[in-house]
């Protein structure tokens, strides 16, 4: 076996999400505040960004879960969800990150996890989710508000 068939194999891939959910579950029991450097193109953020956030985002960035991020910190489904201000306007939206989408956690400077597994899964979607991501880019478009009885 390669080291990338290994390291794509979803028994390790099962493996390391497990450990990244006790190594945060961990955290949130200690309240320990962390850092997390994500895989930003598995990332969903409800409601959606901006463009001119969105385009600032790095492939690799780092989420900093301290205060009120932290608090609202929870995992579900196999996601670390977590709510955050973006930008000098603190645009609110829940994150939503694949726990396969985190690559580092950090306490202060100092890695204590690297996920070295090869997960591309995104975590499967609702027919609830895809009708609600439809209707919000149906009621995004300005001229489709007009068609829409009240």
């Amino acid at each position: 076996m390669q080291p990338r068939d290994f390291l794509e194999s979803r028994e390790f891939i099962q493996i390391i999400h497990q450990s990244l959910t006790q190594t945060l579950s961990l955290l949130f029991k200690n309240n320990i505040p962390f850092k997390i450097v994500t895989d930003i193109s598995r990332v969903d953020f409800n409601p959606k960004l901006p463009a001119s956030f969105m385009q600032n985002l790095q492939s690799l960035t780092v989420f900093v879960l301290e205060n009120y991020t932290f608090t609202s910190a929870k995992i579900v489904d196999n996601c670390l969800n977590f709510e955050a201000g973006f930008g000098s306007e603190n645009y609110a939206s829940l994150v939503s990150v694949p726990i396969g989408a985190i690559l580092q956690i950090s306490i202060e400077d100092t890695p204590i996890f690297l996920n070295l597994s090869i997960d591309t899964a995104k975590p499967k979607r609702t027919k609830e989710d895809k009708s609600k991501e439809s209707l919000e880019a149906l009621l995004g478009n300005p001229e489709n508000k007009k068609l829409i009885k009240k």
